[in-house]
């Protein structure tokens, strides 16, 4: 078994490409969110994290990128990488992902959501991702379900204030 230290070094590296998921409460599931560790906008902020997500503050969604510190995050559960941006930049990735459609649920999508959620913007982040071969992930269904499985464990105590996040490598991207 890999030490928690190297996965450590792996997940948090400059170069990867992460889901994070945030506890909202008992029974109120996962907000969802894409981040590029140590690749923050802000000089002010050295070695932050870029934050790839979609939120909807009075009722309307809406793309938001900016500088995240994810170990400080008091409510989050998990960090899982799921790939690496390789040559491609960080402003490459956000272009790619603050395009898709607010409100809409894709085509690919509509037998399975009835609305538009962070959770299925960040499966159309991962599809698009995909598409531009930046990440090569076979099934989508099966890494939400691993992300699930990987973050349910921790969202309790994190949401008690007596736990803290886990790190993983995802094994349906590679």
């Amino acid at each position: 078994m890999r030490s928690q230290a190297l996965i450590s070094e792996v997940v948090f590296n400059v170069n990867s490409i992460v889901a994070a998921l945030f506890t909202r409460g008992r029974d109120e599931g996962f907000h969802w969110m894409l981040a590029l560790p140590g690749a923050g906008e802000e000089p002010e902020e050295p070695g932050a994290d870029l934050k790839l997500h979609v939120n909807n503050p009075r009722g309307r969604w809406q793309f938001q990128a900016g500088d995240h510190n994810l170990p400080q995050s008091e409510t989050l559960c998990t960090v899982i990488r799921i790939g690496s941006r390789g040559m491609t930049t960080p402003a490459q990735i956000r272009r790619i992902v603050e395009g898709i459609g607010m409100n809409v649920v894709p085509e690919v999508d509509r037998r399975r959501e009835e609305r538009f959620t962070c959770r299925v913007w960040f499966r159309e982040a991962i599809r698009r991702l995909v598409e531009n071969n930046i990440l090569h992930c076979l099934d989508v269904d099966a890494l939400e379900a691993e992300l699930i499985s990987l973050s349910s464990p921790s969202a309790e105590g994190v949401l008690a204030g007596t736990g803290k996040y886990t790190i993983h490598i995802a094994a349906s991207c590679f």
